[in-house]
């Protein structure tokens, strides 16, 4: 099985690169945004690659609660990790994607309640060395998306797309 991108989370580039600009520009403070709920033809394009956006968070622990709040998840993630950081400031093309995933810094990333028409999701960046080992030693084991014991990691086989 290939290891390919959520296509959910391919809709949430340009929002997840607008948090994390805020989250990059006030280190170890919290920055939030209210991510809308999937409209119709979201839920329709999605149903049609046999994903369920409104169904419950497809990663054990269901941290993200939705399905739709998961893909949001994963863009930040895969923005911070491959994308973050151009030469000069700002963030990366396609061309100039990194070689090796950005492993300095750290996000905490918490989707919270609800509100009309979506969700909070708050995002807070630590930066490297001892603010990110801090900021790694106080999330749960369970939370984390990587390591010995989390929860998020990578397994294609229980991916709902392929």
């Amino acid at each position: 099985m290939s290891y390919t991108r959520d296509p959910v989370s391919q809709l949430f580039t340009r929002g997840a690169r607008r948090l994390l600009d805020r989250a990059y520009a006030a280190p170890g403070s919290w920055q939030s945004t209210v991510l809308q709920n999937p409209s119709g033809r979201h839920a329709s394009w999605a149903a049609a690659r046999g994903i369920d956006v409104t169904g419950a968070d497809d990663v054990p622990g269901g941290r993200s609660v939705t399905r739709w709040a998961r893909g949001f998840t994963r863009a930040l993630y895969h923005q911070h990790k491959w994308y973050s950081g151009a030469p000069g400031g700002g963030w990366r093309d396609e061309a100039h994607r990194r070689t090796v995933y950005r492993a300095s810094g750290a996000l905490v990333v918490q989707v919270r309640g609800t509100v009309p028409g979506g969700r909070v999701v708050r995002v807070k960046y630590a930066r490297g060395g001892q603010d990110k080992d801090k900021a790694v030693t106080r999330t749960p084991q369970g939370e984390r998306w990587a390591g010995r014991g989390a929860p998020a990691h990578a397994d294609a086989a229980g991916r709902d797309w392929s």
